[in-house]
């Protein structure tokens, strides 16, 4: 036991952590570390004293990236691997699973479901974000709607799951498949078909989850092309056998058939002692319209309890009311035990775009620390009726972005010049704070659909109750364009610059427009910090410090000041020493930061963004940090790669 862990044990007596402070944790089953998602492992070789002296150890490349290979969607490498025995597991974004010895980096085996590579996947990007272990079985989701189990001995198929090795996910799903006539309905005109077709509605981009003898899927959805897409399923199937056990499906019977999504795309949480299931839900379709979903949808945008052996809900809390900002709940839910008055408490941890922390009692669904009703803007569109409040965390600590508002007073430039810019260009869009609803005119999202704590996470440190979390600070024009000039424009051409062409939303009277809100140098027109690093004890509710977070590599390659952060998509590492790794920034680079004060340690450059979450493991006594580093986060394709990196001490 190392010095900081006996010190927080004998100072903690009174409370669970000295266990937690005890135990070596040598495993990393899956892509967070443990079923709880908490981003942590105690192993304490590399530490604050001597992480500068990292070097690394070996490089892997997957040749699955879409600058090699002819893809309809860009690649995005966001995986994070597993450690089974002495291998590290991973997905590729073309959903092939390759084993490699941990200490040398050597492929030992793989395996390639074929994935149709010319078909457009709905979520915009190739992404596969790990495997799950069970035994000595590997589960990993394809984006065309296969489960998949192999031997992680040897990579070859299970025969004794599904149909030698595989369950159709997509069996049984309602809503997947519209044909002509369907689309006709909704008015698609011949012409925007071929198009449609092309799309694969619902896929599979994030991680099985494992508890008992289940294995439990979400989904991701084009949930912005219709209006009466699939709803969000949540599945468990037996681990053995492949069998379906039980569904929940998150949309009302009112408006099944009607309106689709509220899917978990977000990872999904296990507490074996309490036999939970934790997921946390995405927006009804359409994203940015919800007058055709006037009642209420509880299981949208909320985190839920479900029973892990029935799959009903025991507690559930909706954590953005009437979702039409597609403020999703991306971030995987996260489990700790925290002292509660005394008393140490299971809590579950939901992080959000909006930049909040929500912790609540994971048995009772509590509130843990206090929540308020906020008045938000009210929607101009006809027929929309916006939720006329929000739930906010009550104390700032837990408001990561610090309650930060952008209008034309605070718009933000480089120069004087795009400050100008900004400025006119905001003067002529809805700027009415948080929760400002999509408008004809184009409406200001600030944070962006992207911002705040995304599917990355938080990590959380046992030994000391220390929650970090890294967010993201950008803006969004979000825009409905009435369908008869939608159709005049087209629904591939980009209207207000890269990133801009129309979405279209069909079923709805309107499609949608949305894109970063940046100033003519490609630079967020809202002031710097773009990227945080933020620390909260929480036993005493404090926020303990706040560090802008990574830099952006622009302009043939100069790298912004790191005091203006950098927006982040990916988690974070929490170790047993004390450390805290991430990539995550438009840097490519990884860095390490102290836990008790958040000063930068050691940084190292990286051949390619890292959009994943670092994780951590031992073999031969050996500590090692390893991370994917293959662009992402609307990387433009030259800079694009398919790295898995690993570094040790020498």
């Amino acid at each position: 036991m190392t010095f900081r862990k006996l010190f927080y044990c004998f100072s903690l007596l009174s409370s669970t952590v000295c266990a937690f402070a005890t135990v070596q944790q040598t495993a990393w089953p899956t892509p967070t570390g443990n079923r709880g998602g908490q981003h942590y492992s105690s192993l304490d070789q590399i530490t604050p004293a001597n992480v500068d002296r990292l070097k690394k150890a070996w490089e892997f490349h997957t040749g699955d990236v879409s600058t090699k290979v002819k893809t309809e969607n860009p690649t995005t490498f966001e995986t994070t691997p597993v450690l089974y025995k002495k291998s590290l597991i991973f997905c590729t974004p073309f959903n092939r699973v390759i084993a490699l010895n941990g200490a040398t980096g050597k492929e030992m085996w793989s395996y390639n479901p074929h994935l149709d590579l010319s078909r457009y996947y709905g979520q915009s990007y190739l992404i596969c974000r790990g495997v799950a272990l069970w035994k000595n079985r590997v589960f990993t989701s394809v984006q065309d709607g296969r489960l998949i189990a192999l031997d992680a001995d040897t990579g070859k198929l299970v025969a004794s799951f599904g149909q030698d090795g595989v369950v159709d996910l997509n069996k049984g799903v309602p809503n997947l498949n519209i044909s002509p006539d369907e689309y006709a309905k909704l008015g698609v005109t011949p012409d925007v078909q071929p198009l449609a077709h092309n799309i694969v509605p619902v896929s599979y981009s994030s991680v099985p989850a494992v508890i008992n003898n289940e294995v439990i899927v979400g989904s991701s959805m084009a949930d912005n092309y219709y209006q009466n897409i699939a709803p969000g399923l949540v599945r468990a199937y037996s681990a053995e056998t492949g069998k379906l056990l039980w569904t929940f499906n998150p949309i009302p019977k009112i408006y099944q058939n009607k309106i689709g999504a509220a899917n978990t795309w977000a990872m999904i949480a296990t507490d074996p002692k309490n036999q939970l299931v934790f997921i946390a839900t995405s927006s009804p379709s359409i994203d940015y319209y919800g007058a055709n979903r006037k009642a209420p949808i509880p299981y949208s945008t909320a985190l839920i309890a479900l029973n892990a052996k029935t799959g009903k809900v025991v507690w559930s809390q909706q954590l953005v009311h009437h979702n039409i900002y597609d403020y999703d709940l991306a971030a995987q839910p996260t489990l700790a035990t925290i002292p509660v008055q005394g008393q140490p408490t299971p809590v579950v941890i939901e992080a959000t775009k909006t930049g909040f922390i929500f912790v609540f009692n994971r048995l009772t669904g509590k509130p843990v620390f206090p929540i308020v009703e906020k008045p938000v803007p009210v929607s101009d569109i006809p027929g929309e009726v916006t939720s006329p409040t929000q739930p906010f965390p009550a104390d700032a600590a837990f408001r990561l972005l610090n309650d930060r508002v952008l209008n034309p007073s605070t718009a933000w430039g480089l120069t004087p010049l795009d400050r100008y810019w900004c400025k006119h260009k905001m003067e002529s869009l809805r700027t009415d704070g948080l929760f400002t609803p999509a408008s004809l005119k184009g409406s200001i999202a600030f944070p962006f659909s992207g911002g705040g704590v995304n599917w990355g996470g938080v990590a959380y440190d046992p030994n000391t109750h220390t929650l970090i979390a890294n967010s993201s600070a950008a803006a969004q024009v979000v825009r409905l364009i009435p369908r008869a000039q939608a159709d005049k424009i087209g629904y591939s051409k980009q209207t207000d610059g890269p990133g801009s062409n129309l979405v279209p939303a069909y079923g709805s009277p309107y499609a949608m427009q949305r894109y970063l809100f940046t100033s003519p140098l490609g630079v967020p027109c809202n002031s710097p910090p773009w990227g945080n690093l933020t620390a909260i004890n929480l036993e005493t509710g404090k926020r303990l410090w706040q560090v802008p977070a990574g830099a952006v590599k622009k302009w043939f390659g100069i790298r912004t000041p790191s005091r203006w952060g950098s927006p982040t998509i990916g988690g974070t590492l929490v170790t047993g020493s004390g450390l805290i790794f991430i990539g995550a920034g438009l840097d490519a680079r990884l860095h390490a930061y102290d836990l008790q004060k958040g000063k930068a340690l050691w940084e190292t450059n990286l051949p390619a963004v890292a959009s994943a979450t670092p994780m951590t493991y031992s073999v031969d006594d050996k500590q090692y940090v390893v991370i994917a580093a293959g662009g992402g986060m609307g990387s433009p394709n030259d800079l694009l790669g398919d790295s898995i990196v690993a570094y040790t001490l020498p």
